[in-house]
């Protein structure tokens, strides 16, 4: 049986609560896979933790922001190759918890379909699986074990305070 936690919500500390996950199972001595959707590069934090992972960490970035301006890119095409993919690094490579970081813009924005996600994930048993991201779809809130809303109440950049290293990155 899988465990399947879902961190959304509009607020900051989706990504953040999803690699605390990602830090426990390394301390457990687990293989995990973080799969980024929506971000080109890895932060300096993510960075650290590969290195110092023992090769228990791997890491893949899927696709950028800049895809809806880029009307020769099929980003569909792009996410749907990352769906096999990531299906075939779990089956290949033994990966006890995977992360799914910003998965849900993928639904958001049409390029995959909920139902495809959740058929990666009950394509496996025993895995925990992370997913990260604003407006979660129905269906995996429904199969979800752990669900965590993250709301903004107020925030820093409201008050005109800048990202800072460390922090935000």
């Amino acid at each position: 049986m899988n465990r399947i936690i879902i961190h959304c919500g509009n607020g900051r500390g989706k990504s953040s609560s999803g690699f605390g996950v990602v830090v426990r199972a390394l301390a457990h001595g687990r293989k995990v896979l973080v799969v980024q959707f929506f971000k080109p590069e890895m932060d300096a934090a993510l960075k650290y933790l590969l290195e110092n992972s023992d090769g228990r960490l791997t890491v893949k970035n899927y696709g950028s922001w800049y895809f809806k301006d880029r009307p020769d890119v099929d980003a569909a095409l792009v996410y749907q190759n990352a769906l096999r993919d990531i299906y075939e690094l779990i089956r290949n490579d033994g990966f006890d918890t995977v992360m799914l970081d910003e998965i849900f813009y993928t639904v958001d924005f049409n390029l995959l379909e909920a139902g495809k996600i959740i058929e990666l994930i009950e394509a496996f048993d025993n895995k925990c699986f992370v997913l990260t991201g604003r407006n979660a779809p129905c269906e995996l809130l429904k199969i979800a074990d752990t669900v965590s809303r993250i709301e903004c109440e107020k925030h820093a950049f409201e008050r005109g305070i800048k990202a800072q290293k460390g922090v935000e990155f």
